[in-house]
């Protein structure tokens, strides 16, 4: 009788296939994490201006919530910008409105900063560099358990398989 012939739907399901996919969209969360902390390395990296916060708001954009929308001004290589390209790893939108105020209090307009930005393109700068390191985290552990439950799996059809 073949291998596979011989196993049951459940240990099909629940030994291959849940295993798999978990592995697979643990994989992808893994490598955006990764992703997100090569960006927050290279950012860190830029050189610095010191700039100044133009304005301070909460958006309300629809089935959203409320979004912190901080705009500042810096000069590089002689030329002055603009952004409000503010916070880089954190949600632009979905919070609450007291949550909202609470990441703008500490920016009212005139609150000077540090700005990084990307020397090739000065236009592309950030203030606040975090990361998102929980998608790197969590994507690695589901990443693990997935690859050992699939050798606990494999052990176990390799020693019936035996039979």
């Amino acid at each position: 009788m073949d291998l596979l012939q011989s196993l049951s739907a459940g240990t099909i399901v629940f030994g291959i296939l849940i295993p798999g996919v978990l592995g697979l969209a643990s994989a992808i969360l893994a490598v955006c994490g990764f992703a997100d902390l090569w960006i927050v390395h290279r950012r860190r990296k830029w050189p610095t201006a010191s700039g100044s916060v133009v304005a301070s708001e909460i958006l309300t954009p629809h089935r959203r919530g409320c979004r912190p929308f901080i705009t500042y001004r810096f000069q590089a290589n002689g030329y002055e910008y603009q952004s409000s390209n503010f916070f880089h790893g954190q949600a632009n939108s979905g919070y609450s409105r007291p949550e909202a105020e609470r990441r703008i209090a500490g920016f009212p307009p005139g609150t000077p900063v540090t700005v990084h930005y990307d020397p090739a393109d000065p236009h592309r700068s950030v203030v606040v560099i975090r990361t998102i390191f929980w998608k790197f985290m969590l994507g690695s552990a589901l990443f693990a358990i997935a690859a050992a439950g699939s050798a606990v799996i494999a052990s176990v059809v390799e020693f019936f398989g035996r039979r």
